[in-house]
Parts: structure tokens; C-alpha cells; sequence
């Protein structure tokens, strides 16, 4: 969760889950200074914990951040090929996800006003991001 509040998004707990806001406009008062915002270009290392990318990937997708990440080799070889996956359901919110040898870049683009169906491959990770 420290992860996605560096974003500068608000967690709203409740009974059904939890939501994530963004305030607009962003925070400047000084309390919020030390808010490290995704963008223009964040990375991160995933390798202890691989199953986070996916709702990273999502959120830095929205937040129009360009994001180096390393540590996502596992994800080839979960439920599904998670990277495969993310691959193609991020085209779908208009960014695009590269591989160049152990690092992968995400980089954000316009989100369409109608999002095609986003597929699960009935993976709990996918479905959860």
C-alpha cells in the first residue's frame, strides 16, 4: 500500500474492498512534500515481490508514468504468462509494456474514452490488477 500513497493516491477502506483516489489538484501543502509522484520515469525492483506488478502496471498505466521494472521473470510462469497478459490487456488502456533483455519499460499513452472487455485468463493476479 506505501507503494500506491507514493503515487499520491488516497486508500478508501470500506465493508466491499478498497478505492483508490487521486486528489485533484495534486497536493502541494508541505505535509505532502515528501510524496514521491510516479512520473515522468519511475523503477522499481520487483524481484521480491513479482505479484505486485500487475496493480502496479495498472496504476502507473492511469498516472500516464513511464516505468522501468526488473525482477518480473517468475511472471512468465505463474497461472498464465503474466507478462504476455499484461502486455495485451495494458494495450487496451492505450500504453504498452517492452522487454529488453531483464528489464521491462512501461510506457503510458492516451486511455481511451470506451476500454475494450479486460481479460482475467482466469488468473486471481490479472483479475485483482
Amino acid at each position: 500500500m506505501s507503494l500506491l500513497l507514493s503515487t499520491a493516491c488516497s486508500p478508501l477502506w470500506a465493508v466491499l474492498g478498497t478505492s483508490l483516489t487521486s486528489p485533484s489538484p495534486l497536493p502541494t501543502t508541505p505535509q505532502h512534500n515528501h510524496v514521491l509522484r510516479l512520473g515522468p520515469k519511475f523503477s522499481l525492483d520487483f524481484k521480491t515481490c513479482p505479484d505486485l506488478a500487475q496493480t502496479v502496471l495498472v496504476v502507473a498505466a492511469l498516472k500516464n508514468a513511464t516505468l522501468q521494472m526488473t525482477g518480473l521473470e517468475s511472471l512468465r510462469i505463474k497461472e498464465t504468462d503474466r507478462i504476455d497478459a499484461m502486455q495485451n490487456e495494458l494495450a487496451k488502456l492505450g500504453a504498452t509494456l517492452t522487454e529488453n533483455g531483464s528489464t521491462w519499460t512501461l510506457t503510458s499513452g492516451n486511455v481511451p474514452s470506451e476500454i475494450d472487455m479486460i481479460d482475467t485468463y482466469d488468473d486471481h493476479r490479472m483479475a485483482m490488477a
